[in-house]
């Protein structure tokens, strides 16, 4: 039974949110809904790529898909240019004040911008940074295409789900990004209760296809 005097989980909890699509999405949607203070960076005008999908909640719209609503609902939002003189400043100013920080960029956006692990920890020692990427931050895989399709069959899934067909099949289930949500989230709560215990902030790398295996490659700040 739900008691209604209980405050939120994750009251005073401050999350920076850099995801878009669904694994990261999916991971601060379940922080939100616990209650963390969400904000979730967005670039200037689109938005996240979501926000033009099928199926507009309201006629004439082209920014409120339901898959956007339905991965983003409770969050903050506000739209940075990251590439604009004076962005990084701003985002740091954020991160000073914030206890997790979550993207899921393609490995190396972030450094370009200045902004990677070393810069935010730099200003916030104890923040928590989670990277989610496809094949994870570093081997020879880092810089490859990484959708649910893709990494479904990179993963084997695809060949073990065709059950005698003479061909793989397409799962339209993405359980790669959904997984990858999870296991983030997941960390995300193990490294911020260090924090509280230790001090000590945390630099957490999570790979869509490790997550399908069922192992994680956790660097720890």
């Amino acid at each position: 039974m739900k008691n209604a005097n209980l405050n939120p989980l994750l009251e005073g909890l401050t999350v920076l949110d850099f995801t878009r699509v669904l694994a990261g999405p999916y991971c601060t949607r379940l922080l939100a809904d616990l209650g963390a203070r969400v904000i979730k960076v967005e670039r200037p005008v689109e938005g996240d790529d979501t926000r033009a999908f099928y199926l507009q909640l309201e006629e004439g719209r082209t920014d409120q898909s339901s898959y956007f609503v339905r991965f983003n609902a409770g969050k903050e939002s506000v739209a940075i240019d990251l590439a604009r003189p004076g962005a990084k400043e701003v985002v740091l100013d954020l991160a000073r004040k914030s206890n997790v920080l979550i993207e899921n960029f393609v490995p190396g956006v972030m450094a370009r911008h200045g902004l990677d692990y070393a810069a935010v920890s730099a200003v916030n020692p104890a923040i928590v940074y989670c990277s989610i990427s496809g094949y994870g931050q570093t081997g020879p895989l880092r810089d490859r295409p990484a959708f649910a399709h893709l990494i479904n069959a990179a993963a084997g899934a695809m060949d073990l789900d065709r059950q005698g067909d003479p061909e793989p099949r397409v799962a339209y289930l993405q359980s790669a990004d959904a997984l990858a949500g999870v296991h983030a989230f997941g960390l995300v709560l193990a490294a911020v209760n260090r924090v509280q215990r230790t001090g000590q902030g945390a630099y957490l790398d999570v790979s869509m296809l490790q997550s399908l295996w069922g192992a994680e490659d956790i660097g720890i700040a």
